[in-house]
């Protein structure tokens, strides 16, 4: 079972050449894109603020640093269409540094790649090398 209860279904216009995909969601994507290979997807960042630190008997440095700690960026996330090798090695995902946010996704043949709001833009194999 998932955690947002989410599927993603993807369907091409020609099946008999490319195959409907559906898989479970369990990031909470914001956007995506398709491309040759594949298709990318990222969510936005969880600040840690859900991390409940009521009981906690601590200075409140510490609670900000559980909160800190607890906290992501971006979740960068690649479904390939096919694969020759291994099933459990076809998709990859990134978690990005905290309040480090993707702003725009894209993917071509070989590649993906994502714009952050840090300035960066994080060009990946298909494969997952950055």
């Amino acid at each position: 079972a998932n955690s947002t209860g989410n599927d993603i279904y993807i369907s091409f216009r020609d099946a008999a050449t490319r195959p409907a995909i559906s898989f479970p969601e369990d990031y909470g994507f914001i956007m995506g894109t398709l491309g040759e290979d594949g298709a990318l997807f990222a969510s936005g960042g969880r600040d840690g603020d859900d991390v409940n630190v009521d009981g906690f008997e601590g200075l409140e440095t510490t609670k900000r640093f559980l909160r800190l700690k607890n906290g992501t960026g971006s979740t960068i996330y690649f479904h390939r269409y096919k694969t020759f090798g291994r099933r459990d090695r076809k998709d990859w995902s990134v978690t990005l540094e905290m309040g480090e946010l993707v702003l725009g996704v894209a993917t071509g043949v070989g590649w993906a790649a994502v714009a952050t709001n840090k300035n960066y833009v994080r060009i990946f194999s298909t494969g997952g090398a950055q």
